[in-house]
């Protein structure tokens, strides 16, 4: 389950770190504990900073909202949006 969730937020997000020349560095989905964890880490030159991620997760949130409302997914996770560094 975990590699679809990756490989769909990868389609969904790479487009925002694209238009807003970010680099996409890893996108990750795991279980701690009880819940499910989505992180997004990007980059850019000269470091991102915090509003720069929350920039891409506002974005990436609409999208994600659209998609579950679609698909009528009940599954609850958290999302986070880091620098790599």
């Amino acid at each position: 389950m975990s590699n679809n969730v990756i490989e769909k937020v990868t389609e969904l997000v790479q487009p925002i770190t694209d238009r807003h020349n970010f680099e996409l560095v890893e996108v990750e989905f795991v279980k701690e504990g009880q819940g499910w964890f989505l992180r997004v880490y990007i980059d850019k030159v000269g470091g991102i900073n915090i509003e720069e991620c929350a920039m891409v997760s506002d974005e990436l949130s609409e999208i994600l909202g659209r998609t579950r409302s679609r698909s009528n997914s009940t599954s609850l996770f958290l999302r986070s949006v880091f620098s790599r560094g």
